[in-house]
């Protein structure tokens, strides 16, 4: 990890070093204009209890991972690493993403004492989820891609389901063409309400000057968990994202 560690400070730090006075393509100019969107400060956010009767319904091992360019250079450099590079065809593909929509990865972990619930929860089953912004406007996913692949680990008498869902959402609202997140937000939030109960993740944006932030070790794994070809795939399940 320490090695991959410093592969991802190089990749997140390269486009700091190459020089202002080139043309710009096509791509640096859409590059700016995701830019003036929001921008989390961090793309790893924890999970945070807010209201209703079962605090306990979601683990606090929960989390969410807002991938945006960090979070895609960092595992470009860890699949350049492993020997697994991209092709051509999934940069175009990944750029048109990032284009047009924000992925939200959520890792649901439950212990809860009713298991059929914990293990229902984890899958998204019962439970709402979107954006909310500051002005308290919920922004629903265009697309919800439900892991296949579920954990399951004994705790005591209980077990702990886990399971990882990706979140689709629109940049831009389709009528009115204009950003759906504000750069000017203070801070985005994805709430996940079920059960009587409401969770939420909540990213803090980042300053229009503020540079790119070198992730913490724990952080890096929780980036790394899902590689660049995994993320590629779950979105290729969501066919109209490349229509």
């Amino acid at each position: 990890m320490k090695r991959a560690g410093w592969l991802i400070v190089a990749a997140l730090m390269g486009p700091i070093l190459v020089s202002c006075a080139t043309k710009k393509t096509p791509e640096e100019i859409e590059g700016e204009r995701i830019a003036a969107e929001f921008r989390p400060g961090t793309p790893i956010a924890p999970l945070r209890f807010d209201r209703g009767h079962y605090p306990d319904l979601l683990a606090p091992t929960s989390f969410a991972v807002w991938v945006d360019e960090a979070v895609t250079e960092a595992r470009r450099a860890a699949a350049a690493e492993q020997e697994d590079p991209v092709t051509p065809q999934m940069n175009t593909d990944l750029a048109r993403v990032a284009r047009d929509f924000v992925c939200i990865e959520c890792y649901l972990d439950s212990a809860f004492a009713d298991m059929s619930i914990a293990y229902d929860v984890v899958g998204c089953r019962g439970v709402s989820m979107y954006l909310s912004t500051p002005e308290d406007n919920k922004i629903a996913p265009v697309q919800v891609a439900i892991g296949t692949e579920l954990k399951e680990e004994p705790r005591d008498a209980l077990k702990l389901f886990g399971r990882k869902s990706l979140l689709v959402f629109p940049r831009r609202d389709l009528w009115l063409s204009t950003p759906l997140l504000d750069e000017g937000a203070p801070a985005m939030r994805l709430v996940v309400e079920g059960y009587d109960s409401a969770f939420y993740f909540e990213w803090a944006a980042a300053g229009p000057t503020e540079p790119v932030r070198v992730p913490a070790e724990p952080d890096v794994a929780k980036m790394l968990r899902t590689g660049l070809r995994e993320f590629y795939n779950d979105v290729r399940r969501i066919s109209h994202v490349f229509d």
